[in-house]
Parts: C-alpha cells; sequence; structure tokens
C-alpha cells in the first residue's frame, strides 16, 4: 500500500510537472522546481492565472506566462483578485489604471504587498509625511520592501564618516530611493574607489556625498570583474585596464570642479 501511494505520489508530481511545462514553456527542472517548493502550484489552473494576469495588467500572454512564473502566488489569483490588487495600488498611490498595471509588469510583487503597513513602516523610520512615503514608493516601489532600521543604520554610518548628520542621511534615501536597495560592500567598494581619486577626507567626503546623491548608479566595482573593489584589482595589476564606473564619474567631477575653479580665478583678474 505504501509503495502504490508513493508511487501514485510520484506520478502525480510528474504529471503537475507536465502541465507548468505545457502551461509556461518552461523546462522540466523549472516545473519541478516550482511544484516541489510551493505544494499549491501542482492544482492552481495555470491557463487562468496567465490569462487573469495578462487581462489585469495589460500584457501579452507570452509576458504574463513570464511573470506568473517567476512570481509563482499569481497562480493562485484570479481575474478579480488582479483587479482588486490594481485598484488598490491606485487608491493607495494615486496612480491612474495605466500607470498601475505598468507598475505590476516592471516589478509583479508590488501587487502583493500590504501597502497600508509598508507605508507606515516608512513613515516610522524617516519621520517623513504621508505624502512623502507615498511619492518615494511611486518613484521606486521596491522601496517598500526594504528593512529600513537595517538600511538607515548602515548609511548613517557612512554619513557620519563623510560630514552628514542623522536628517541629511534620512533625506537622500528618500530623494534616491535606489540607493537603499544597494549593499553595504558596494558602500564600501565607493569608498574605497574615492581614496584612489583624493588624499585629503575633506576632498572624499564631498566625493562621496556625490555618490549618495546620485553617482551610486556607477558601479564602484572594477570592469568586468563584479564584487572587485580597486584596492585588490591594483594588487592584482589591473587598476589602469579596469577603472571602476564610478571612479571615471568622480574623475569628470574633479575635472570640470579644476575648470570652474580656473575660470574663476580668471573672472578675478582685471583686464589690462
Amino acid at each position: 500500500m505504501a509503495l502504490r501511494s508513493e508511487e501514485h505520489q510520484e506520478l502525480s508530481e510528474d504529471q503537475a510537472v507536465k502541465n507548468v511545462q505545457k502551461a509556461y514553456g518552461c523546462t522540466e527542472d523549472i516545473a519541478r522546481g516550482l511544484v516541489k517548493k510551493y505544494t499549491w502550484f501542482a492544482n492552481s489552473d495555470h491557463e487562468q492565472a496567465v490569462d487573469a494576469f495578462a487581462k489585469a495588467y495589460n500584457c501579452s500572454p507570452s509576458q504574463a506566462k513570464d511573470l506568473v512564473l517567476k512570481n509563482p502566488n499569481f497562480a493562485r489569483r484570479n481575474y478579480s483578485d488582479n483587479i482588486a490588487a490594481k485598484k488598490f495600488l491606485q487608491k493607495a498611490f494615486g496612480y491612474n489604471e495605466r500607470e498601475a498595471a505598468e507598475q505590476v509588469r516592471q516589478y509583479p510583487q508590488f501587487a502583493l504587498r500590504h501597502h497600508d503597513r509598508a507605508i507606515q513602516r516608512v513613515l516610522k523610520a524617516y519621520g517623513c509625511t504621508r505624502a512623502d512615503a507615498i511619492a518615494v514608493i511611486r518613484k521606486h516601489p521596491r522601496f517598500e520592501s526594504y528593512d529600513h532600521e537595517k538600511k538607515l543604520r548602515q548609511l548613517k554610518r557612512l554619513g557620519r564618516l563623510i560630514g552628514l548628520d542623522e536628517d541629511a542621511v534620512k533625506t537622500a534615501m528618500l530623494e534616491h530611493p535606489a540607493l537603499v536597495g544597494l549593499s553595504i560592500k558596494r558602500h564600501i567598494a565607493a569608498m574605497d574607489a574615492t581614496t584612489y581619486l583624493v588624499k585629503g577626507d575633506d576632498d572624499r567626503a564631498i566625493l562621496l556625498q556625490r555618490y549618495l546623491r546620485g553617482d551610486y548608479i556607477n558601479s564602484p566595482f572594477v570592469r568586468g570583474r563584479e564584487g572587485l573593489r580597486i584596492t585588490k584589482a591594483a594588487k592584482l595589476g589591473l587598476y589602469e585596464h579596469s577603472v571602476p564606473p564610478l571612479m571615471a564619474a568622480l574623475r569628470r567631477h574633479l575635472r570640470l570642479d579644476k575648470e570652474k575653479a580656473q575660470f574663476a580665478e580668471m573672472q578675478k583678474i582685471p583686464a589690462k
């Protein structure tokens, strides 16, 4: 009996895997991994789930298949569930219907979260207004999923090193929410990069402030070797050929600052 039971279970799993492969056009390994990880996934109506996602969020069936496959919780949702989630986004963040659908297509997890709680966490962490909290999440939906207390601790340490108080750090985080999603390893690499450009602490502080206020979009790691800091690259003899994009951006700032300073000095010289 036990053997038959196990055989039946294996057959049931195999059939579920075939159904997932047929519905999403994925490999057997991906299908089996999903079926094993999410027990309810095996019994989901995948065709209905894909159709419901495509209609609710205005995308093609192929897009819907890809997004549902990568975000299996949508397999549990019907059309009414998706429409309700979209309306909740519109109400919480002031999106119109097209904007709400677009945000979910770009970041599907946005439709699966409890937004009121997320807004409250942002209010508590940053002491901002509700309007500011909504604005920052609208700008960067992933912001609501971050561990804000942890991120604040990390960035406040960096802020202290460059002369920014807690309020200034919070302001930078709200103005540049993508910054909050970066790892502490990336911030350390950024600090490392500035040591190769300037020697004085004041000059380094200026460069790191620029990093916090926009240049963080440039990788501080050696080109073609993600995760390798410039100090280690220099030891390996890779420095001259693999300057991190962040260093290149900061060098441009330094050159422009120098040119501006020279121009200002020239303006002071009286004409003969």
